[in-house]
């Protein structure tokens, strides 16, 4: 794993490790039930972490997605959410998109959320999760580009 520091997002501004893994897809023994199956787990990178991640990418059939969970100064807390985001194809994979620069300069609209406990990932929660919970989020944009 590649690990690079950056100044985080949102109303946490401490010091964070960005972990920084390659996007593939590969079948590993889990799902969100907790009962054993086989189930496609994809890489994603992330930026913050408190409980799950807090920002975090990755590719699925061929889309670039962003979720964000940022830290709500009024309410003082995480919300339960992702913000659910298609990313440009013009951001590279060596772009750091978990940084209020990438956020400031980087023009994108939330298509959706996510509750969080809704999304599986590894035992870590630092590597891998099921992507497949995101399929409606790829038909909506497939038909809307039509």
């Amino acid at each position: 794993m590649d690990l690079l520091t950056f100044v985080g997002f949102g109303g946490n501004l401490a010091r964070q490790q960005y972990a920084a893994e390659t996007s593939e897809t590969k079948p590993m023994i889990q799902n969100r039930k907790g009962s054993t199956s086989m189930v496609e787990m994809t890489t994603f990178k992330y930026g913050g972490f408190y409980d799950v991640p807090r920002c975090l990418y990755f590719r699925y059939r061929g889309r670039r997605f962003l979720l964000q969970s940022a830290f709500d100064e009024d309410l003082d807390e995480y919300p339960t959410d992702y913000s659910v985001y298609i990313l440009p194809e013009s951001v590279g994979d060596s772009v750091l998109v978990c940084t209020p620069e990438f956020f400031s300069n980087t023009p994108m609209a939330c298509i959706g959320q996510i509750p969080i406990d809704q999304v599986t990932f590894d035992p870590t929660k630092r590597k891998e999760l099921d992507a497949s919970i995101f399929d409606s989020f790829v038909v909506d944009q497939t038909q809307r580009s039509k």
